[in-house]
């Protein structure tokens, strides 16, 4: 393509002529010019740029040559086709951002959130934080998907959620599920059929978030299952009551003869008792939102005392021998330990057992 693209001579306007008043005020700088005319249309410009290149390089007809009918034909319409579809591309460009920004100013501020919203969200994510510190990982977990999300920002693995989305069955592969609002709504009266059991309650109300034990055979069977291990925890710790090396008094002793310690925490105090002295200060529960001696939540926390004693002026320690053993306990006995230092050169130790995953 030739480098000259200016039109034709032809094409050119020349300058109007200026009377000689005119000149000498233009000249003095003090008449008011006239306007400068526009500058084409950048379309305008691609036409005839255009027109120019197809004279010269296409039809080979000087810029002041005839062109026949044929050839005038086809240096109208090139032209003429290739202008519109860079208008139109023009015009895509041009509205390719409006209906996002259109969308964009209809949505306006998101609204406030009420006050129902924000209790939810909060005992959501105390619940979800409490499942992910308190709960064996091979518990498989049904939640609504909010719920999943709160979880998963608290450390428990997402391999182990089953999202309760609409449609999806209960309890399916679930042992636990975590009941909010929306899973209440989700799965009405079968919901407690399912789960029959609340082991840790997060807020009141609508809003509350429940931890619920499955019952995979039914609510009836579950119920005979567990009346049955009530029955056999009450009678070990009362066993373990009665036994010479071990010393527990008041509400921890109430709650030993009871039924309401977990089997596991019994067997492993127990063993401690066949080789030292036991000295349990207090039982406790990690779950939440419930009364002492419901029939759920199992305390399994025992704090053991008086593994320091005096002897004249010497002091002999037990603390080594009972933690050598608690950490040699095999699964699923092997408990998270926790030894706190008191005053005087005393000092307690925490045994911990997490949720058990029920499956």
């Amino acid at each position: 393509m030739s480098s000259d693209t200016s039109p034709p001579s032809h094409y050119r306007r020349q300058a109007p002529s200026l009377s000689v008043g005119e000149a000498r005020a233009d000249a003095r700088g003090d008449a008011p010019r006239r306007p400068a005319p526009a500058d084409p249309s950048w379309i305008k410009v691609i036409g005839t740029t255009l027109r120019l290149w197809l004279r010269r390089k296409v039809l080979h007809v000087p810029d002041h040559g005839r062109i026949g009918r044929s050839r005038r034909v086809v240096l109208a319409v090139v032209p003429i086709v290739v202008v519109a579809a860079a208008a139109g591309s023009a015009a895509v460009l041009t509205s390719s951002g409006t209906p996002a920004a259109a969308h964009h100013r209809q949505r306006g501020p998101a609204a406030p959130p009420t006050q129902a919203q924000i209790e939810a969200k909060a005992n959501g994510q105390a619940a979800a934080a409490w499942f992910a510190s308190q709960v064996s990982r091979q518990a498989v977990v049904g939640c609504d998907p909010v719920m999943c999300e709160y979880l998963l920002a608290a450390g428990f693995p997402g391999a182990q959620q089953y999202v309760l989305e609409p449609g999806v069955t209960l309890p399916g592969v679930a042992t636990l599920v975590l009941t909010t609002a929306t899973v209440r709504t989700q799965y009405g009266a079968s919901l407690t059929a399912a789960a029959p059991t609340v082991i840790a309650s997060f807020g009141t109300g609508q809003e509350s978030v429940q931890v619920r034990v499955i019952a995979p055979d039914g609510a009836s069977a579950y119920v005979r299952a567990a009346q049955h291990a009530w029955a056999v925890r009450r009678a070990a710790g009362r066993a373990l009551a009665s036994d010479t090396s071990v010393h527990v008094h008041g509400t921890a002793r109430f709650e030993l003869t009871s039924g309401w310690v977990d089997m596991r925490l019994l067997i492993v105090l127990h063993r401690l008792a066949a080789g030292h002295a036991v000295y349990i200060v207090r039982f406790g529960d990690a779950g939440p939102g419930l009364p002492v001696g419901h029939s759920a939540p199992l305390l399994r926390v025992a704090v053991l005392g008086g593994l320091v004693a005096g002897h004249g002026r010497h002091q002999v320690s037990q603390l080594a021998s009972v933690l050598r053993l608690l950490r040699r306990q095999p699964e699923p006995y092997h408990a998270e330990l926790t030894v706190t230092d008191l005053a005087g050169g005393k000092v307690t130790v925490g045994i911990e057992f997490l949720v058990p995953s029920y499956g």
